[in-house]
Formats: C-alpha cells, structure tokens, sequence
C-alpha cells in the first residue's frame, strides 16, 4: 500500500506526498530446473545434475546455458521458458549425457551378480558354522559417512547375530537290575527315556542394503516428494533397507548419522538382498501441509 507523507510550504498551506510501494523479491532461478530425480530441488550453481523438467523427457542442461538463464533472472527471455507448447530440449542447450548419474548397463549387471556371490557365500558358511555346532562370530556392518550440504556426522549399523548354543545330551546312567531268586517274581525294571536334543536357533540373515546410484539423492521423511528433506547422501553410500511403501517406489533406510530412518527414491538406488524379507510400512504419517 502506498505510504503518504506530508509536506509543508511556503504558503502555509500542507501536501501530502506518495511514497512508491517496495518491488517485489526478484526470482532467481527458473522454476523448471531440478534434479533428475527431484524436480521440486535444483543445485544453485551450474551442474550436470541440473535437468530441465519444462520439456518432454527430462534432459540435462548445459552449464553456459544454466549460467546464462537458468539460475538467473533472465530465465524469462530462454527459448525453452517461452515455449508454448515445451518439446525436446535443443541439442546445442543440452548438457553431457554422462551427468544423467546413470551407470552403464553392464557394470551394474557385473556389480549385482558380485554382490550377489558374496551373500550367497556368507550365508552358506554361516550354516555351516551352525551345522558344525560351532558359536557364530559377530558381524558388524559398518555403513559410509554420507554426505550432505552440511556436514553431518557418520552413523553406524551393527547386527550383532546371537550364539548358538549346541544342546549336549548326557546319558543318564540306569540303576543296575536285580537278580531274581527262584522263589521270587523278577520285578519289571524301569527304562528312564533319553533327553531330546534341543534344536539351535536359527541364524538371522542380513537386512537387504541399498547403494546411491545418483551424484546426490535426497532423503526425505516420508515416502513422497512432498515430504520435507533430511539428509542427502552421495554416490555409492550403502544403508540397510528396513521398509518400502506400499506402492514398492520409495525404500526406508537406515540409518542416518542421528540414528533415525529416512525414505529414498527406489530408481535412484540399487538393492543387494532378498527384498521379499522388507515389510511393507502403512502408519506413515501424512506429509505437512503449506500454510499460504
């Protein structure tokens, strides 16, 4: 609203003068650029992981163009801002194909099927370890420090699996029997049953891990991108998958560097494990809604 101030003059008589209104914040950035995974987050400086989402099928934008427009108030005057109709992003304003964050096909099948084997090969001699009546030893699981916009402390998940005890049956010695005389009745002998062995517990199997296969992946609190941004964790950070929505596209992790579970992006991560184990998670709570 327009601020009046009074003036006085040399005639005695008062004006009122009119203050113009304060412009509004200037925008400083275009509202289509985010990440390849998360449209609603973009990084402020020029970099392959900033993906313009105006045109149909995402692409990467180059880092003269995010310069020049995208991350400035001259986003207005871009070609593609003024498209009416958005198609494929221009070539010449297309940015490295190598930072969609993607692996190559054959190295992800090469790294599942050796992540693969080495579960496989655990898991077997766990058993038998426990066939043997041998005390399993303590595993732990040390998980990467992840990396955020601000630093955060490194957090660690240990599964300690119990010991087996083996059950030992001792024989219980029976009393000798008595020699009946000829005059007597042989009295019946009484046979003690043998002790059942008890069997060993079974050995837990490790929780399914997840590894980042983005530059960055945020983690939210909830299955959703609507959900408020935790954390954020780099490329090739392991965590153990404890949940999965009930749609089967988001993953609950853990844990973070506070200890706490946080949700992920199932297409930005690949699984190791048996995924059948995760449990599916139903009381999340909804996520918080924005006062206009």
């Amino acid at each position: 609203m327009p601020v009046s101030q009074t003036s006085g003059s040399t005639n005695g008589s008062i004006k009122e003068a009119t203050l113009p209104s304060p412009p509004p914040p200037p925008v400083t950035a275009c509202p289509h650029v985010g990440l390849g995974t998360d449209p609603r987050t973009h990084l402020a400086f020029p970099a392959v992981g900033n993906y313009c989402h105006h045109v149909k099928n995402i692409a990467p934008v180059s880092l003269e163009h995010q310069q020049q427009y995208c991350l400035t108030q001259e986003h207005v005057a871009c070609p593609v801002w003024q498209m009416k109709n958005p198609k494929t992003l221009p070539v010449e304003l297309q940015g490295p194909p190598a930072g969609d964050g993607h692996l190559p096909r054959w190295l992800l099948l090469l790294s599942l099927l050796l992540l693969l084997a080495t579960v496989t090969a655990g898991v077997m001699w766990r058993s038998g370890q426990t066939a043997a009546g041998a005390a399993l030893p303590t595993a732990t699981i040390a998980v990467q420090e992840t990396s955020a916009v601000e630093p955060t402390p490194a957090g660690a998940l240990i599964i300690s699996p119990t010991e087996t005890a083996t059950a030992t049956a001792t024989a219980t010695e029976l009393p000798p029997t008595a020699t009946p005389s000829p005059s007597e009745t042989p009295a019946p002998t009484a046979t003690q049953p043998a002790p059942t062995p008890v069997p060993p517990s079974p050995t837990p199997l490790p929780l399914p891990q997840m590894i980042v296969n983005v530059e960055r992946l945020n983690v939210r609190s909830g299955p959703g991108a609507d959900y408020p941004i935790v954390a954020a964790i780099d490329r090739n950070v392991q965590l153990a998958i404890t949940g999965r929505s009930s749609a089967g596209d988001w993953w609950q992790v853990c844990c973070l560097a506070d200890g706490q579970s946080g949700w992920v992006f199932a297409e930005s991560v690949l699984t190791t494990g048996d995924l059948n184990t995760v449990p599916v998670i139903d009381d999340v709570q909804p996520p918080p809604t924005t006062t206009p």
